[in-house]
């Protein structure tokens, strides 16, 4: 007898409820969820009161899934809790990779790369440099460190490249000298119209409360382009505020505005995490012609990590000198500097978004049928399917 493949996954399933075990998730959407926790616990470490916000948690997990994989001992372990790759245990490496994939589908609006620098002469292990290429797609360049200016160059050069010139310089002067090991880079870029698009000749301006993200006013409302339009959307409301979804037109991504109650952005943003933004999402009806005002808006962000955001995460040991670089190199190694720069615009067209992550390694150490994004909001580029949020950020003033 035989039996077809939907059938005896369905049989399986149906038995696996009735023994009161649910299904294992998908590795994909484990690390959607894990990766999410870590961008909205980053979001509040970084966090200003009266700044803008833009990051992709997305390119941060990517470089710092290649520099847990140089690791081993109580270093690796501590890059693993305090970003959740130690929830997939053994695993990690294949549910990252899962993950990456759908993101970053062929053909898709999300693009991404991941390329590794190594030091001229150094003794590096083949193997390590195979395994990382084989798990996250991680090319390893050999690159003199000692001529500090042609190496950044070289790097720069690359990260322009990868995010289609939004990011043109990963490095500033002054990162690299010849006690550098290796430095790291993830760098993604996404670009997508929207499924229905917002008519330019009706972007008027518009009031735009002025206040920090606790609610309280600032200033005088001041006016900003405002987008209008009656189209499609998936609208939400609870306590802590009202939230809009609009698809992007790869039918892939999707784009999460979340207007706090109150104005009180900080207050939502401690409320934050992956079980609590899917319950949101899942919420929120779809309305046929919904009435959507968001302002037109550009922020970008250059970020020093390895001075605020990953201690605040619970990471130390990697930012000091030891030799559980082991796996990779002999030498005693720490991570010297972490750049994280991030650029969104969004307009009437759709949502272009670039980042790039490097870490630099060295020897010695009931909703209405209308959404009005008229004050200080929360957003999110969201993958449909796995819920991961790519680029997170909050905006507090449109520019």
């Amino acid at each position: 007898m035989t039996v077809s493949l939907h059938a005896g996954i369905g049989a399986l399933l149906t038995a696996t409820v009735l023994c009161g075990q649910a299904p294992e998730p998908d590795p994909a959407a484990r690390r959607a969820a894990a990766s999410n926790d870590v961008a909205f616990a980053l979001q509040r470490a970084l966090r200003d009161p009266t700044a803008n916000l833009v990051f992709s948690p997305t390119s941060i997990a990517g470089a710092f899934a290649v520099v847990h994989g140089c690791l081993e001992g109580e270093t690796r372990a501590e890059v693993a809790r305090a970003l959740r790759f130690d929830v997939h245990g053994e695993a990690f490496a294949d549910a990252q990779r899962a993950l990456t994939a759908l993101l970053a589908a062929e053909g898709g609006p999300l693009t991404s790369a991941s390329r590794m620098w190594l030091a001229e002469g150094a003794a590096y292990r083949r193997e390590t440099l195979a395994r990382l290429g084989r798990e996250f797609g991680t090319a390893p360049e050999t690159v003199d460190f000692r001529d500090a200016e042609a190496a950044r160059g070289r790097i720069n050069a690359w990260t322009a490249e990868a995010t289609r010139t939004r990011i043109p310089e990963i490095l500033p002067t002054g990162v690299l000298d010849a006690s550098v090991r290796f430095v790291i880079v993830d760098a993604v870029h996404f670009k997508d119209r929207w499924a229905s698009k917002f008519d330019p000749a009706l972007t008027k301006p518009r009031p735009f409360a002025v206040a920090a993200d606790d609610g309280k006013p600032v200033g005088d409302a001041t006016a900003v382009p405002m987008m209008s339009a009656r189209i499609p959307a998936r609208l939400g409301a609870d306590a802590d505020g009202s939230y809009l979804e609009l698809d992007y037109a790869s039918g892939a991504y999707a784009f999460f505005v979340a207007l706090p109650a109150g104005g009180n952005l900080r207050a939502l943003e401690d409320r934050l995490t992956s079980t609590t933004f899917a319950a949101k999402r899942a919420a929120m009806k779809p309305i046929d012609k919904a009435s959507v005002r968001i302002p037109r808006f550009r922020a970008d962000a250059d970020l020093k990590l390895h001075r605020r955001g990953l201690r605040e995460l619970g990471m130390s040991k990697v930012f000091a000198s030891s030799t559980d670089w082991r796996p990779l190199i002999d030498d005693a190694l720490a991570i010297s500097y972490v750049g994280h720069k991030a650029v969104v615009q969004v307009d009437e067209e759709g949502t272009e978004a670039a980042a790039a992550t490097v870490a630099v390694g060295k020897r010695g150490g009931a909703p209405k049928e209308d959404f009005v994004a008229d004050r200080p909001f929360l957003y999110a580029v969201v993958h449909k399917a796995t819920g991961a949020v790519v680029f997170l950020g909050r905006c507090l003033r449109p520019e």
